[in-house]
């Protein structure tokens, strides 16, 4: 392997949901690679009276992550998230809406990606979270999350998140 395994999951991560988004006719703008919280925005497009497609305005921003030590149980994916990254929610004022994505991997390298003449598949899943607890984490501590299994992270979930935005 010539990268290490944890920049191929960020990387991976980024691929499914520019995937997903896009098949959904939204726009991406990819920040990915910074440090600053945000991995991702996603942008709700429509076609104009103008007759041109265009940015509405409306949008997601989301902090991307990627791990195969994720526990489920029962109906939850429980992920420990470290004080740095949940504390970015925390500090969060924006109205716009900000997202975690993680995304489950399996446990062996060899089952992330299947590619084939007919087919890409990348296994497991997305699921998406909203963090409202504004707790300040102690640094290099983590904290426990546990997501809906409900919360796969696919077209119909973002439809609905960008049908629930409401800017005044």
């Amino acid at each position: 392997m010539s990268r290490p395994k944890e920049h191929i999951q960020a990387d991976l991560s980024v691929a499914y949901v520019t995937a997903m988004a896009v098949n959904a006719g939204y726009s991406i703008h990819d920040f990915s690679g910074k440090e600053y919280g945000i991995d991702m925005i996603i942008d709700k497009v429509t076609l104009f009276p103008n007759g041109k497609y265009d940015s509405t305005g409306v949008q997601i921003q989301l902090q991307l992550k990627s791990s195969i030590n994720v526990l489920e149980k029962d109906d939850k994916i429980i992920y420990d998230i470290d004080s740095n990254a949940y504390n970015k929610f925390v500090n969060w004022v924006s109205p716009t809406p900000y997202l975690l994505i993680l995304f489950h991997l399996p446990k062996e390298i060899d089952n992330w990606v299947d590619i084939n003449y007919d087919r890409l598949l990348l296994r497991k899943c997305c699921y998406w979270y909203e963090i409202t607890d504004k707790s300040i984490l102690k640094k290099d501590s983590q904290k426990r999350i546990k997501i809906p299994k409900s919360n796969i992270f696919n077209e119909n979930a973002l439809n609905q998140i960008f049908d629930k935005i409401k800017y005044t």
